[in-house]
């Protein structure tokens, strides 16, 4: 070998191994650059139709300013929950999460400042009676960074089964919950988490489908929901070697990155779902029609809430709206998703390449 051919394959091995580390190990810079790219051909594409089966109720401006500021005392919430349930609503989610007790309730009250009421209302006991009579799932919080060494996650009726596991789990693992006070928590037939978990640039691209806590996998308020619905028994998480595969419930196979995360294939900006104002609903003021039948999510757009998200179509975009998109993928079956052979498959065409420029300029 020549030194010109020794020199070719030097720079050739010496360039191949750096875009690998880069591939590999990328900087954030490089990652955001990857992201924003997607994001571009999101916008390119522009908005897609939903199927019309997720409809958000909105506790929004109109709702604050007609019924008081937020948190709303727990009855009210119950009527709301209730009068959506004659209404013939299909599945109810509750993007919510109801950690203390209800310091406005008559009942708490009593207790705490020696009223002596007989039977004092107990307004947690009312939203529990609610959310036990009605097709509702309840939603909690997991806490990423923070410990809560004497909260436990809420059990759910159904089983999650880890399949061909690994030694190694990719499969987030929270340090701490959020949970819904006992009196509404323990009347639940079930709930989901409902964490979105911004990228590093702030952007809400994929959303957790399951997590592990204290070795136990448990469910987003979506994919609980789906689950329900199905009245599948079971959520077959399947794993390998390289992460988490894929969901499944029933036969409804949901591809997701080796964290078990789906990538929101989003529809278009805020709103473009069907949002029913919470305040219409209470003052019986609105189509019935809209919501027979339908997976409601019961969440926020107001402002003043702080649940506004940073996606690729808009800057301030409800969080609630991220799980009605994960809902509707999943129903639509248009769910984005990166296989964990698709690294490998980059890295030998990297090599590839690389090869193909030594041979190219070796044959000079």
């Amino acid at each position: 070998m020549n030194k010109k051919h020794l020199i070719t394959l030097s720079t050739s091995v010496i360039g191949a191994f750096f875009m690998a580390f880069l591939f590999v190990f990328s900087p954030p810079q490089l990652q955001s650059l990857d992201n924003s790219l997607r994001d571009i051909f999101f916008q390119i594409r522009g908005e897609i139709p939903t199927t019309g089966e997720v409809v958000i109720i909105d506790i929004d401006e109109k709702s604050l300013t007609t019924f008081g500021q937020w948190p709303w005392e727990r009855n009210l919430v119950a009527q709301l929950i209730q009068q959506l349930s004659d209404d013939g609503a299909g599945i109810i989610g509750l993007d919510i999460v109801f950690s203390e007790k209800d310091k406005t309730s008559p009942a708490y009250l009593n207790k705490k400042q020696s009223l002596k009421l007989e039977i004092p209302e107990d307004y947690d006991k009312i939203l529990g009676n609610s959310v036990c009579n009605t097709h509702t799932i309840l939603g909690y919080v997991f806490m990423i960074n923070d410990k809560t060494p004497k909260a436990t996650a809420p059990s759910i009726p159904g089983i999650v089964i880890e399949q061909n596991t690994s030694s190694q789990s990719y499969i987030l693992e929270p340090l701490g919950v959020l949970p819904n006070t006992p009196a509404i928590q323990e009347k639940a037939y079930s709930s989901g988490f409902f964490n979105n978990l911004p990228d590093p640039s702030g952007m809400v691209r994929n959303v957790p489908l399951i997590m592990k806590f204290n070795n136990v996998i448990y469910p987003s308020l979506a994919l609980e929901m789906l689950r329900v619905a199905h009245q599948s028994p079971s959520i077959k998480v399947k794993s390998s070697e390289t992460g988490v595969e894929s969901v499944q419930i029933g036969d409804l196979l949901i591809p997701t990155n080796r964290y078990g995360q789906l990538f929101v294939n989003y529809r278009g900006p805020g709103h473009t779902f069907t949002y029913i104002s919470a305040a219409d609903v209470l003052n019986n003021q609105y189509d019935k029609t809209a919501i027979e039948g339908k997976w409601l999510l019961v969440g926020t757009s107001a402002s003043a809430l702080l649940d506004l998200r940073s996606m690729p179509f808009d800057n301030a975009y409800p969080g609630v709206e991220a799980h009605a998109n994960v809902i509707d993928n999943i129903l639509k079956g248009d769910t984005l998703s990166k296989p964990n052979w698709i690294e490998a498959a980059d890295l030998l065409l990297i090599a590839s390449v690389f090869l193909l420029r030594y041979l190219v300029f070796n044959s000079f």
